[in-house]
């Protein structure tokens, strides 16, 4: 098709729809790397996200949205699910994006579903169909969000990794005056650091564990039990340039979206996000399953990592981020976003209280 490669998303669905809001499967910081992960399949181009708000687009009619996404978004092609149904009361399928497309000059490709392990799921009257090999549904094969979501709600992480071809990974987001961090790096030593940074605690951490309360997560954290995992920490600084997010979606089809805002016009809408949020939308270049074995505890408080670890982590990223800060230019005013990386690699146990 040409052109630059993006994913688009719907902003603001579930506030529209009285829906829960639910936390995004990809956190907004790890995004950027999901994204690149596409490029072999768009001719090696980076795939960006853009995000138009839902309540501009709601009533429209199935020819008004792709009216839009040929003059107004400016795309020369759209690539969609077979089970793809949008308009208004989702009125238009695959079928008639084809025949829209064909009447505002739109490339459009429509793809079978794809189930773990990447085989390919015939679709009927936009429903999965049923293998009949085995009695089960497709729908446990097929990947897609709501599929995710179940399996993670069951602390089912090499399900979802199945379904993602990469470990699940959680983003624990925190902002630290870089002033007082820098200083604290100079006269301490690297353990007597990590005991400086006012890490918060939820209260109820047990011997050699930190809890990373739940309102610092990122994106959706397995169900409670005790994983197999691996952690890192990163480092980040502000980024003035950058784009605010505009919602708390997955990304994912779901609906609730958190790309770079596109309002129908063309301009940014105004976020309402506090600093620390923004913090948590820079970019993280972390590959998967990097980071040191843990065993990480999830329950109602947040996820409880090994205290040795955490400081271990940390103690690797903040002579990073020092550097960075030495070479800005007033940069003693800015924050900086300490990220904690958990990538889940299996389940060991479901009871919380072990």
């Amino acid at each position: 098709m040409g052109g630059h490669p993006s994913m688009l998303s719907f902003s603001g669905m579930a506030e529209v729809l009285g829906w829960p809001i639910r936390q995004p499967l990809v956190a907004p910081s790890d995004r950027p790397r999901v994204l690149s992960s596409w490029a072999d399949a768009c001719a090696g181009r980076l795939v960006r996200q853009r995000a138009v708000p839902f309540r501009e687009i709601r009533e429209m009619s199935a020819e008004a949205f792709v009216k839009l996404l040929a003059h107004d978004l400016k795309a020369k092609g759209v690539v969609a699910g077979a089970n793809y149904r949008f308009g208004y009361k989702a009125a238009g399928t695959a079928d008639t994006l084809r025949a829209l497309g064909k009447k505002y000059s739109l490339s459009v490709s429509i793809l079978d579903l794809v189930e773990a392990g990447g085989n390919s799921v015939n679709s009927v009257d936009g429903e999965n169909s049923v293998d009949g090999g085995d009695g089960a549904s497709s729908h446990a094969r097929v990947v897609s969000s709501t599929r995710a979501r179940e399996l993670l709600a069951v602390g089912d992480v090499r399900g979802v990794a199945a379904l993602l071809d990469r470990p699940y990974r959680v983003v624990a987001c925190l902002a630290y005056n870089v002033e007082a961090m820098a200083s604290a790096c100079r006269v301490l030593p690297p353990r007597a650091t990590q005991a400086s940074i006012p890490f918060p605690d939820a209260g109820t951490a047990r011997e050699a564990e930190k809890v990373l309360p739940t309102m610092t997560l990122t994106n959706q954290a397995p169900g409670h039990g005790l994983y197999e995992a691996t952690l890192s920490a990163v480092y980040r600084g502000t980024q003035p340039s950058l784009h605010y997010p505009t919602g708390g979606g997955a990304g994912s089809g779901n609906g609730n979206g958190d790309g770079d805002g596109v309002s129908v016009g063309g301009q940014h809408p105004k976020s309402q996000r506090e600093n620390h949020q923004l913090l948590a939308t820079l970019p993280l270049d972390l590959d998967s399953g990097i980071g040191m074995p843990v065993l990480v505890r999830l329950g109602p408080d947040g996820m409880h990592v090994p205290e040795d670890a955490l400081s271990a982590a940390v103690a690797a990223a903040l002579p990073l981020a020092v550097q960075q800060q030495a070479s800005e230019q007033g940069g003693a005013d800015q924050q900086h976003a300490l990220f904690v990386v958990v990538d889940f690699m299996a389940l060991v146990s479901l009871d919380y209280q072990y």
